[in-house]
């Protein structure tokens, strides 16, 4: 399988638009989930505040909830200090997508409400409750990425059933629902991700390759910001597919300074995905996550990454149901007697760094306990790693 068509489909069951579905991949696209599944009951509501303490990240806790994409129930709240789990009723619908704002405490929610039309509308997360009016974005779009004061909304866009190549950078007012700006350097361009992302004063920047360009709703300038210093070259033509940025997601800390990003490195006979995270300006650029064995034969997928809502955290996910079991010959120089096959969510690996980390290397298949997160059923249940089988976010 060329490696747009892998890509492709290991984004099918992910993201930001956090979809439910199995099979993940660190994407961040609007996909269609499949066949969708009876809507799950509500669970029991979320753990009074008497419950006991438990150790959801290495010998302590983390304050907030995670909602997480998960196998069996679709999406889910976990309690960072309890480890409990639960089920709103607003997460009940599997048809939707959530996006995570400036905001921690608000979400988008989106919905297609006809072939071609989805609603979009902002969600209070304590209490899931809707605000202010939605609006209805007409064709296809992927991440969708609320401004700092809440009145535009950055996607990409194409028409219902095109090419990837057709989606172009498009911004509408959350008011009305009209489009004020369309187009950028990355015209043309096959656009599975979304490497964009608002600034706190209105303006936006984006990546094309290794360039970092700024713009502004109202600016038909494209202004070159940086050219980033030691990010890989992802221009190479692979299988007729100009690889730049197109499978990099953008999310922007709380405090607007800096960015995480998804982004293909090759290594050997083929490549991984690693997370990446930079200034704004495009300075101080650092690898977060890493590959264990440089001489594995295995693609390791890190993505879907976001922060916590004070920003200290980065939390992802390492997406290996995707890998192919493919035994090779021995003794061919530099390829490894056999490749560890995988299917099902439940190989994944969700995953908290602190921001400052650098090179992080996750045990797979094996767990990385000082990097991941522990839940339970109930209280006297026993502590089980949380697998995510698409994407997360990090709330209040």
């Amino acid at each position: 399988m060329s490696h747009a068509l892998l890509r492709a489909a290991t984004l099918a069951a992910a993201v930001l638009l956090v979809t439910t579905g199995c099979g993940g991949g660190g994407g961040g696209d609007e996909v269609e989930t499949g066949t969708s599944p009876a809507p799950a009951p509500a669970a029991a509501p979320s753990p009074s505040p008497s419950t006991g303490a438990f150790a959801t990240y290495r010998d302590g806790t983390l304050p907030g909830r995670l909602l997480v994409a998960t196998t069996a129930d679709g999406f889910e709240l976990f309690d960072l200090a309890t480890g409990l789990r639960s089920q709103p009723p607003a997460l009940a619908a599997d048809d939707v997508g959530w996006h995570p704002t400036p905001d921690p405490a608000i979400q988008l929610r989106s919905r297609e409400i006809a072939k071609g039309k989805r609603q979009v509308e902002r969600v209070r997360t304590s209490d899931w409750t809707v605000v202010g009016d939605p609006i209805v974005l007409d064709g296809e779009t992927n991440a969708l990425k609320l401004s700092f004061d809440g009145t535009l909304l950055l996607t990409f866009q194409g028409p219902v059933d095109g090419l990837l190549e057709e989606r172009r950078l498009a911004i509408f007012d959350m008011a009305t629902g009209r489009k004020v700006k369309e187009g950028s350097r990355l015209d043309g361009r096959m656009m599975l991700g979304s490497p964009a992302a608002w600034l706190p004063d209105g303006r936006y920047i984006y990546l094309v390759g290794r360039e970092l360009y700024e713009s502004s709703p109202d600016s038909a300038t494209n202004l070159l910001r940086a050219t980033v210093a030691g990010l890989p070259d992802n221009s190479t033509f692979q299988n007729n597919v100009d690889i730049v940025s197109e499978f990099a997601h953008f999310r922007i800390d709380p405090a607007g300074t800096r960015v995480v990003f998804d982004w293909r490195v090759v290594r050997g006979y083929g490549h991984d995905h690693q997370l990446m995270m930079m200034n704004v300006d495009g300075s101080g650029l650092k690898q977060l996550t890493a590959t264990p064995d440089p001489q594995s034969a295995l693609e390791f997928d890190y993505g879907n990454a976001t922060w916590s809502p004070d920003g200290r955290f980065v939390i992802g996910g390492l997406y290996m149901s995707g890998v192919v079991t493919a035994p090779l010959p021995e003794g061919v120089p530099g390829v490894p007697a056999g490749v560890i096959g995988a299917t099902g969510c439940s190989v994944n690996r969700l995953f908290v760094l602190p921001a400052d980390a650098e090179r992080v290397a996750l045990a797979w298949p094996g767990r990385a306990p000082d990097h991941e997160i522990k839940v339970r059923a109930d209280a006297n249940a026993a502590g089980t790693w949380l697998s995510p089988c698409g994407g997360m976010q990090w709330l209040p």
